[in-house]
């Protein structure tokens, strides 16, 4: 419905500024009533890998909540890690 025109719009910025303003909306709708409406439910399709079974073929990139920002609206898709910087 509405992923051909954010797509559109977020791959005509600099990735960095795509990133910074998906998180932002993301912030904004996230435990409001707009979460529920635009939330997507997604069939479950098991995939086994490696002897790993996933409830589905699609994950996040890795690094793409680097803060741990947006856990919730993430779901569980969301690894939270420490990074040490000296």
């Amino acid at each position: 419905m509405y992923y051909p025109f954010v797509r559109k719009a977020l791959f005509q910025l600099d990735p960095e500024r795509a990133h910074e303003v998906t998180f932002q909306q993301l912030r904004r709708v996230s435990g409001t009533p707009l979460e529920m409406l635009i939330r997507q439910k997604v069939p479950s399709k098991p995939v086994t890998c490696m002897g790993l079974t996933f409830k589905n073929p699609l994950g996040l990139a890795a690094g793409l909540d680097k803060n741990g920002e947006c856990i919730d609206a993430l779901g569980q898709w969301v690894l939270v890690q420490s990074k040490l910087v000296p």
